[in-house]
């Protein structure tokens, strides 16, 4: 049988909530009955790139595309019209990512899927224009919530369809033993541990997300901040750590495999971002059972516990530093929880319903 044939358009295979999400589905789709390929405009070799090949995906990647977009334009134009794709799903987080849609509409595709990753990024006035330029070549539009719909669909959000975000429930079930071990091999048995997974990027605010673990240190120093992630500003942030003198206290861990696992380290997370789609890290963390503080402009609708605490970001450091010690505790009821998100985010549910969009079922 000949199998449907996905061309996913994203900017790298980096270990982001975006790649996550499409690895999630990769893995867990009928692999026999389908074929996906990857076209990149950002740095080859990401952390997903040979899993990718190992799953039996191609991956075309014509460099960055600011730096040439009449060449990425090209090559997409042409690739398209040689595979003959089934579907094109475009990985977007502003309505300039929709210029594929364009070239995919160009090259005679019928089926362009465009899914809207995140509520901010560009100005209003620049999303507004691209909107108008891209949005109407979409076939299939749709987001991880509904900010995020309004965001990159404007008028047509209603016309978008919210697919819940995939994650591995199984592998964020807590772990007791491996939190012990794993706490023992970094020397930080008796530790509270503040934990954030995420890029080094403006959007996450490490900046702020310092400034009120210092607060933290000054109210109790017993706690200690793992970082797990890596990006363009991680240099800066671990000069305002020396600046601050609280190196010792704050574990810099780059990228980690199944970061997800390490939330049974964690005490309490901890994510200040400034902007947000849908994360899938505080999906993890609830089927975790771990308690997370974090910004109020975060769709609310990732509360799907009583363990997601909202934090206005003009609040001082201080106060963030009073609610991540109220929120430190110890866990409880965790396969609840585990269930209660397993329900609608397990990769295989999600995988299926991508499926059926492909197969137009």
């Amino acid at each position: 049988m000949e199998k449907t044939k996905v061309l996913h358009i994203v900017g790298a295979l980096n270990l982001g909530g975006a790649e996550t999400m499409i690895m999630n589905i990769f893995r867990n789709i009928d692999r026999s009955r389908f074929q996906f390929d990857f076209y990149l405009s950002g740095n080859s070799g990401g952390f997903y790139e040979e899993e990718v090949l190992q799953l039996g995906g191609r991956i075309f990647n014509v460099g960055r595309r600011k730096k040439h977009p009449v060449n990425y334009c090209t090559e997409l134009f042409k690739l398209i019209r040689k595979e003959k794709y089934d579907a094109i799903q475009i990985h977007a987080t502003d309505a300039m990512d929709g210029l594929p849609a364009f070239i995919s509409w160009l090259a005679g595709s019928k089926k362009i899927c465009l899914f809207s990753h995140n509520t901010r990024g560009q100005s209003m006035q620049s999303q507004k224009i691209m909107r108008a330029m891209f949005m109407p070549f979409v076939t299939h539009p749709q987001a991880c919530s509904d900010m995020a719909a309004e965001w990159m669909f404007g008028k047509r959000a209603n016309e978008a369809e919210i697919i819940p975000l995939p994650i591995n429930c199984d592998l964020c079930v807590y772990d007791q033993e491996f939190r012990e071990k794993e706490r023992l091999r970094l020397g930080l048995t008796d530790k509270k541990i503040v934990g954030h997974i995420g890029r080094f990027q403006t959007q996450k605010n490490h900046d702020q997300l310092i400034d009120i673990f210092a607060e933290l240190m000054r109210k109790d120093p017993e706690y200690r901040l793992i970082l797990i992630g890596v990006g363009d500003l991680e240099e800066s942030i671990h000069k305002k750590v020396e600046n601050l003198g609280i190196e010792e206290y704050v574990l810099f861990m780059g990228q980690v495999d199944k970061a997800c696992r390490m939330l049974s380290i964690f005490d309490v997370f901890l994510l200040p971002s400034l902007y947000e789609g849908f994360p899938t890290v505080l999906l993890e963390a609830q089927a975790n059972g771990l308690e997370s503080v974090v910004s109020n402009t975060i769709t609310p609708s990732i509360k799907l516990t009583n363990l997601v605490h909202f934090v206005d970001l003009e609040d001082s450091a201080s106060y963030w530093a009073d609610q991540l010690i109220e929120h430190t505790c110890e866990r409880h009821d965790t396969e609840k929880f585990n269930t209660v998100i397993a329900k609608d985010y397990s990769a295989p549910n999600v995988a299926a319903k991508f499926s059926s969009i492909y197969l137009g079922e």
